[in-house]
């Protein structure tokens, strides 16, 4: 085998290694859609009354167990004496909800950012008095400037960008991708 078919053959396989290795766009979707459709009620119709928190577990199906983030099983005595009885306590955390249904709700666009567009300090008005005016050859009037015409960051522009990242890394943590 030649060098160059060699690093062609190694390239392809390492293409397939790795199309495996990342979740692809419609896998982050069905795994966002399966956190944001868990109902807590499943989780306790799951362990309640359960004699072993692990055959619970296995009770669920792959969308309710997506869901789960954590779980615990505390055992302890309570009370004293021959009063004493044997407690089970198990405790379980489901992964944020409203983090996946504000990411699904951004990927199908149901919110959106507003964008303010500036065209050199002349408004849409102004800009056609210039034209129509250059079309009968008149002269050009001077444009009118407008307080608001400066741009500024506000506040609220600077937390929107900051939500932005934000989203991004949920999205990358949940890709796989860091």
């Amino acid at each position: 085998m030649k060098k160059d078919e060699f690093s062609a053959r190694l390239a392809e396989l390492a293409e397939a290694a790795a199309q495996g290795a990342v979740a692809s766009a419609h896998e982050v979707l069905v795994e966002l859609s399966r956190i944001g459709r868990a109902n807590m009620a499943d989780f306790v119709r799951a362990f309640f009354g359960c004699g072993d928190p692990v055959a619970a577990v296995d009770q669920l199906t792959p969308a309710q167990t997506a869901a789960l983030a954590e779980g615990t099983v505390e055992q302890f005595m309570d009370g004293a004496g021959d009063d004493a009885r044997e407690v089970r306590r198990i405790r379980f955390k489901l992964v944020s909800k409203i983090d996946a249904l504000e990411l699904l709700g951004k990927h199908h666009k149901l919110y959106t950012d507003r964008v303010e567009r500036e065209y050199g300090g002349a408004g849409l008005a102004d800009r056609l008095a210039a034209a129509l005016a250059r079309v009968r050859g008149e002269a050009p009037q001077e444009a009118t400037r407008r307080p608001t015409d400066r741009r500024r960051r506000s506040p609220r522009g600077v937390r929107t960008a900051r939500r932005r990242q934000n989203i991004a890394r949920k999205v990358q943590k949940v890709a796989g991708l860091k």
